[in-house]
């Protein structure tokens, strides 16, 4: 009976503050909110009738197939000679909320898992590549081994990511921009060429004939907000058909790389984490080969991709990422373990992300900076 306008009490509080706005309303405080109200275009990004968790739906990128006669890729600082092209469609799909997935998804169960591992790294010191190097590696380390089982853990690189960045590379540049198309980082052919690439400079076993893999580990940098823009989604390898997978050519000028893109289908399931932590870390298969040299196991290329989440609060915000490669091995007595992981940080409004590989680890930093346009 308190909570009424005839409540004296309340009635003068709400006077003060209805008059308070009201001078605000005399000083154009509202101006801005006024033009985006007009303006028909623009789309609302909060979801309605309080819909924040649970399955939706959204829009991945996906390959288009390419004419006959042509090949999926694209040319990195080299000439354009018309071979490859580079074609995305935008299909819609059911994102699952993992969060609400029981039993959690594991690496065994989905090929990735979300796994509690907080760093002692601040922010800023994720764009210092000596600090990296120095500490971060060693961290990577410890949650590739706790999360693996491996007894070596060689990292090898990292990249900073940034959403700004123009080029999804960044040989020629201090930053490269995230990767919104579905894809996965290794194919069977590339995984063991690259492992082999890598036997001399890590001083490991000139060999692929082991069980290896190669698995990624993402992780917001921004200890004060959690990832809303551009979350990383995750499609269960086993709701993917080897038909699916096409092999996408990267021409440099001294190689030829490769991974994986995907046709669409409907059965592809599809899930992510929302609202990940500094505290948390995405880990995830990217390749792995068992230890009966039956070649690459379906289950460890997990597909993923950045993608625009319809419940991310506006202003949208954009992403810095560091990404860093490693290798790891276990071993036991009858066989030894070849793992790659990479561990990623992704952050929202002013944050970051790093993305670290293992049997390589491999691993980015993001960070989202608010947008000043409607989206």
């Amino acid at each position: 009976g308190h909570l009424v306008n005839e409540h004296p009490e309340f009635e003068c509080v709400r006077e003060q503050i209805y008059g308070y706005w009201e001078q605000k309303w005399q000083e154009g405080q509202f101006e801005s909110i006024l033009g985006e109200v007009e303006d028909k275009s623009y789309q609302w990004r909060y979801p309605i009738e309080g819909e924040w968790s649970g399955p939706q739906r959204v829009k991945l990128n996906y390959q288009k197939s390419p004419d006959e006669g042509k090949r999926v890729g694209r040319y990195i600082d080299v000439e354009d000679v018309g071979e490859l092209v580079d074609e995305h469609v935008q299909q819609e799909v059911t994102m699952q909320d993992a969060r609400q997935t029981f039993p959690p998804p594991t690496l065994e169960s989905c090929g990735f898992s979300l796994v509690q591992a907080p760093t002692s790294l601040g922010e800023e010191e994720f764009k210092d590549n000596s600090v990296v190097r120095s500490r971060y590696y060693e961290e990577i380390r410890a949650i590739v081994k706790a999360a693996s089982g491996a007894s070596e853990v060689h990292i090898f690189d990292h990249t900073l990511r940034e959403t700004g960045a123009e080029s999804l590379n960044a040989r020629n540049a201090s930053k490269a921009a995230p990767v919104n198309r579905v894809h996965c980082d290794y194919t069977g052919v590339s995984a063991p060429r690259r492992l082999l690439q890598l036997a001399d400079e890590l001083n490991i076993e000139k060999t692929t004939d082991r069980h290896f893999a190669f698995i990624n580990v993402w992780r917001s940098i921004d200890k004060e907000q959690p990832i809303e823009d551009l979350p990383l989604a995750l499609c269960d390898p086993s709701s993917v058909s080897p038909k699916d997978r096409l092999t996408y050519e990267m021409q440099y000028p001294e190689r030829i790389g490769e991974n994986y893109a995907l046709s669409f289908s409907t059965d592809h399931r599809w899930s992510y984490f929302p609202h990940m932590t500094a505290e948390e870390c995405l880990v995830f298969k990217v390749f792995e080969q068992t230890d009966d040299n039956s070649g690459a196991h379906d289950m460890g290329f997990v597909f993923h991709t950045a993608f625009e989440d319809p419940r991310t609060p506006l202003p949208a915000t954009p992403a810095v990422a560091s990404k860093q490669d490693a290798w790891h091995c276990t071993s036991d007595a009858h066989s030894g373990t070849l793992l790659s992981l990479a561990n990623r940080m992704n952050k929202v409004s002013s944050g970051a992300c790093t993305h670290v590989d293992a049997v390589f680890l491999f691993g980015y930093m993001f960070k989202w900076v608010p947008a000043m346009t409607n989206v």
